[in-house]
């Protein structure tokens, strides 16, 4: 885990949006190297907290630095092309192929082609999706898993120092969901990026994380290891919620 100047530091962030306050005074550092996960229950902040990161979503008050700058210094297509990003439906382009969904940061970093090609079949390879087999191939031809595989290629494309992860697995069925976690732990435990995640699958969480934020309400009530969390809830939500 790293050390110094956080990755990533949300201080006494606060998000209003349509006449409701989201986030209330969130402060969240992630060190490099570090694997952070968000849960909590539905409405209660979690990817609006993850959004204030790459400023899908601007912040009300406080302030989000990523690699010691504030992300509101730096254009937002070149801070998002900076930081690996995964949603829960994929999000390929359904008429490009796999091979170019998975270069798309790349083609708009305007990486030249052979460098392109090189990455792109390292990176498949790396989620489990042999180039010779897979790159020609569209979208609409792959399972659900084959496609977040697809995305998450695309997101560790340019080899980025944060990564965020919007409940990358949320989409497939609960086989599939822990049969793609448990063959992409390795890739996603090595990138050696500061991680955030967000989820509502707790073991998935405590599985991948170092350290588990749990958010109630907009605010996090509780940020420990899984090993402190279980032992030690905070509060009855957090009691309840760990059940």
């Amino acid at each position: 885990m790293g050390t110094g100047t956080p990755a990533v530091e949300l201080s006494d962030i606060h998000v209003d949006l349509g006449g409701r306050e989201i986030l209330r005074g969130v402060s969240l550092a992630v060190a490099q190297g570090e694997f952070v996960a968000i849960i909590g229950g539905s409405g209660s902040g979690k990817t609006t907290l993850l959004s204030c990161v790459n400023r899908l979503y601007g912040v009300t008050r406080g302030s989000v630095r990523v690699r010691g700058q504030d992300v509101n210094a730096v254009a937002p297509e070149t801070l998002r092309r900076s930081i690996g990003y995964v949603v829960q439906k994929s999000g390929l382009i359904p008429h490009w192929s796999v091979a170019r969904n998975a270069g798309t940061v790349l083609e708009l970093l305007d990486k030249p082609a052979a460098e392109r090609l090189a990455r792109v079949r390292e990176v498949l390879e790396t989620v489990g999706l042999p180039d010779a087999e897979m790159a020609t191939r569209r979208p609409r031809a792959l399972s659900g898993g084959q496609a977040q595989r697809v995305s998450l290629a695309r997101a560790l494309a340019t080899r980025p120092d944060v990564l965020l992860l919007d409940e990358p697995f949320g989409a497939l069925d609960p086989i599939s969901r822990r049969e793609l976690r448990a063959s992409l732990r390795g890739v996603l435990r090595g990138t050696g990026a500061a991680t955030l995640l967000v989820t509502h699958d707790l073991a998935e969480a405590f599985e991948l994380a170092d350290r588990v934020a749990v958010i109630e309400r907009g605010v996090i009530v509780q940020l420990g290891s899984p090993a402190e969390l279980k032992a030690n809830p905070a509060t009855a939500f957090v009691r309840e919620l760990l059940r």
